[in-house]
């Protein structure tokens, strides 16, 4: 294979990956490695770069089979038209039975895009996200230690039929059944979201988290962490920070970047220089009267994924 093909193949597993092209591994700025930045929230425009390559790679993938259609009406008599037919038939019905295949529930490293417009709830969203990277949390711990100590053996390159659990009711072999790789096995997030946060009708306060004082406590605290002290701002930047959040809707005016590495995922607001109205504004987003879309939007890097899962866990964390 040639570079480009290689280079292709890595953008189908991870599209939001940064690639860099070596002589004999030398690498010209070792800081390109060690300063990776995982979770810097101020990247937010790479997250973007990267959202529209898996779209434009798509859309790339749509048109190749929109052409193999087309040599179907390519033909030269009758009954060399009904062989071509048959053969492009037959290659079609392949491919769209693997796409299907690897887009919903895929054995392989794949990626899906999770995309919808408006505006998310962070308690919905956590809970989203705990439900997919801890599948097993609600287990008990007889249960947990046994998938561990299966998954360490599989990792090892042990065989998994080897592996014994004790209990009340003596011991038994684990086998890594079709149950277990229905699992979806996530092990990249990144995404870009739009919070609204509820507001409380009667007393007009925001609740920046949940909808009792004990959660908009921990989540008011987050904020004044993520600001920064009040005494070290000057009025100008007070004034701003202090309208982050539309008290009327509860509309918050941050892009969040989520990020997930295996079963550790944090959600973080970027910094004020992209919040919504100015990025729009910076990128001519906004269309009608002045009005501007909140497009949510997350990548999924994993193994077995159940797109129908996924999107209807991400379509739940929404506002009505």
């Amino acid at each position: 294979r040639n570079l480009t093909q290689v280079i292709n193949e890595i953008r189908k597993i991870n599209p939001t990956a940064p690639i860099q092209t070596t002589s004999y591994s030398q690498v010209p700025n070792i800081h390109w490695i060690i300063n990776a930045d995982c979770f810097d929230a101020d990247r937010a425009l790479e997250v973007e770069e990267s959202f529209q390559r898996l779209l434009n790679l798509q859309s790339e993938n749509e048109e190749e089979s929109h052409r193999e259609e087309e040599k179907e009406e390519i033909c030269c008599d009758e009954e060399e038209c009904k062989l071509i037919h048959d053969h492009h038939h037959l290659n079609k019905s392949k491919k769209r039975s693997t796409n299907k295949y690897n887009h919903t529930h895929t054995t392989s490293v794949g990626t899906i895009a999770l995309v919808k417009s408006g505006s998310i709830n962070l308690r919905k969203m956590h809970q989203f996200l705990a439900s997919i990277l801890w599948p097993n949390q609600d287990e008990e711990e007889a249960v947990l230690r046994a998938q561990l100590e299966k998954d360490m053996m599989l990792a090892s390159g042990g065989d998994s039929n080897d592996i014994t659990t004790s209990g009340d009711s003596g011991s038994s072999k684990t086998s890594q059944t079709a149950e277990d790789k229905s699992t979806m096995k996530i092990f990249r997030m990144k995404g870009i979201l739009s919070v609204q946060h509820t507001v409380n009708e009667k007393d007009g306060i925001v609740m920046l988290y949940g909808d009792n004082d004990e959660d908009a406590a921990f989540h008011d605290n987050y904020l004044d962490a993520t600001l920064g002290s009040s005494s070290s701002k000057s009025k100008k930047e007070q004034d701003e920070n202090d309208a982050v959040v539309d008290p009327k809707t509860g509309l918050d005016h941050r892009r969040y970047i989520v990020q997930a590495v295996n079963d550790l995922w944090e959600i973080r607001p970027a910094s004020m220089d992209l919040r919504w109205d100015r990025y729009q504004e910076k990128q001519g987003h906004i269309s009608g009267k002045g009005t501007k879309e909140r497009i949510c939007k997350i990548v999924v890097i994993g193994r077995w994924l159940d797109e129908e899962v996924l999107s209807k866990g991400f379509e739940s964390c929404f506002f009505d």
